[in-house]
């Protein structure tokens, strides 16, 4: 009785133990955490920030982009960014109505990156947790507005 019992349990462990990973791959839904990168050695992080425009909508040459990071700030037109992603783009005349805006600006389907590393913000950050927010602002209109939070152990 005492071998039918640890033969019973060799045999069930192994399979419990896949049901429960998997069960807990399927609840909990895994997801990428975003791509901020902390540098133990210098204490910065790095993290990619992204604007994207769409068609059909222009997003005017001096918008800024607005980086804070604990309140400590980075400022860029939305043009310098372009310009230092080095992406294509497309500069005509259409309409924003967010900002009931007519005129000039960026538009079309792109995606433009810029590291932290590339913009002048302080990214010296302690243990515990802190807020990444990443604005697009047209004058007195804020556009869209990301945050992230970040935790450094």
């Amino acid at each position: 009785m005492v071998i039918e019992h640890k033969k019973i349990i060799t045999i069930t462990l192994p399979f419990a133990s896949i049901l429960v990973l998997l069960l807990a791959v399927i609840l909990i839904k895994p997801e990428p955490t975003g791509l901020v990168i902390y540098d133990n050695s210098s204490r910065k992080i790095d993290a990619a920030v992204t604007l994207n425009l769409f068609e059909g909508e222009v997003l005017p040459s001096d918008s800024i982009v607005l980086i804070d990071i604990d309140g400590k700030t980075a400022r860029i037109s939305v043009s310098e960014f372009i310009q230092k992603s080095g992406g294509e783009f497309n500069y005509t005349q259409g309409i924003l109505r967010a900002a009931n805006y007519i005129g000039y600006g960026y538009t079309g389907n792109y995606t433009y990156k810029l590291n932290l590393s590339q913009l002048l913000i302080e990214r010296n950050l302690t243990s515990g947790n802190h807020l990444l927010t990443m604005n697009i602002i047209y004058g007195r209109t804020v556009l869209s507005e990301r945050k992230k939070n970040i935790f450094i152990n």
